[in-house]
């Protein structure tokens, strides 16, 4: 297969800990010609959808230079040169993003986009779990710093997060007491001209956020707990949460049964949702990552286990 991957830059991309070049490395072993691109590389004329695209040789292990893969060679190529496309570039999901889904859903009409691009238009990464409302912590959305404050008072104790955001970045925790929060509120809203988002702090954060991996409708057997820093709040391993591969248990195989089913009904075959202590509190599909750690703890090839399936799927549905 001729797989073309979506990226940031292959400079910003780390071997230990990026998913992305997991499923390269699994695309290689399985004798597939792996392609990158970044989203500026996706142009269109007179209707067809072209991807300035570089070969890549995926190497299995890093050079001593620290490289993961090298340049063969780049060529312009039409978008049904390619047997599948994988977008796989991280947040922020901002108007860029939004443009290339829309490229995308072009290139969608002959080859298979995974995630599927309007999925990806339609489904934001923290709102997404408003669909589950059984299954989450007590949760606000608004730019009224007043309401917020209001959820703030009843709850006694909130997280606060931007909605556009990766990797930890602008989460605040705040007490009823806390005289920033006007503050943080006015930061992360733009002075209350972009929605937020806070909900109740659940005190088993300090013991793990957990990334349950959900895979055309089911859960995988593995799991990913990110437990925080003594000097931190956030378990994210961008933010130096310490990661613990642990297999899948019955509070995090109980809402991946419910949400993989539906998610996968809307066009995402692969997404990393976050538990943290029995409740959902988001559904990460732009760039899920998580599985490059699970691999190196359990010795199981689950990102061959994920490639295969959603390229088979991809293909099954074009």
């Amino acid at each position: 297969m001729r797989l073309l991957f979506i990226i940031d830059p292959h400079a910003s991309l780390v071997a230990k800990k990026d998913s992305t070049i997991a499923l390269m490395r699994a695309a290689a072993r399985r004798d597939d010609r792996v392609y990158s691109a970044e989203m500026g590389d996706l142009s269109i004329a007179d209707g067809n959808v072209l991807v300035l695209a570089e070969q890549l040789e995926i190497l299995a292990e890093d050079s001593k230079e620290g490289a993961w893969m090298r340049v063969l060679e780049q060529g312009l190529h039409p978008s049904d040169f390619f047997d599948a496309v994988l977008m796989r570039k991280e947040p922020p999901v901002d108007e860029d993003f939004l443009m290339c889904t829309r490229l995308l859903a072009i290139v969608n009409q002959h080859t298979p986009v995974v995630n599927h691009p309007q999925a990806l238009q339609a489904q934001n990464e923290k709102l997404s779990i408003l669909n589950f409302p059984d299954l989450i912590a007590p949760t606000w959305v608004g730019a009224s710093v007043a309401a917020a404050d209001a959820f703030r008072q009843q709850h006694n104790k909130v997280v606060l997060k931007p909605l556009n955001a990766m990797g930890g970045q602008g989460i605040y925790i705040s007490e009823a007491t806390d005289l920033n929060f006007r503050s943080i509120f006015d930061l992360l809203s733009a002075n209350g001209k972009q929605l937020i988002m806070a909900q109740a702090y659940l005190p088993a954060a300090r013991v793990g956020d957990f990334r349950v991996f959900a895979l055309n409708g089911r859960g995988l057997p593995w799991m990913l707990a990110r437990i925080p820093r003594d000097d931190d709040h956030r378990g994210n391993m961008a933010a130096g949460g310490n990661a613990e591969a642990r297999p899948l248990d019955a509070a995090a195989q109980k809402i991946v049964d419910v949400v993989a089913p539906v998610i996968a009904k809307r066009g995402i075959g692969f997404a990393g949702l976050d538990v943290i202590g029995g409740r959902l509190i988001e559904i990460n599909i732009t760039c899920p990552t998580g599985l490059c750690e699970v691999q190196e703890q359990t010795g199981e090839d689950i990102a061959t286990t994920v490639l295969t399936e959603i390229t088979q799927s991809a293909q099954a549905t074009d």
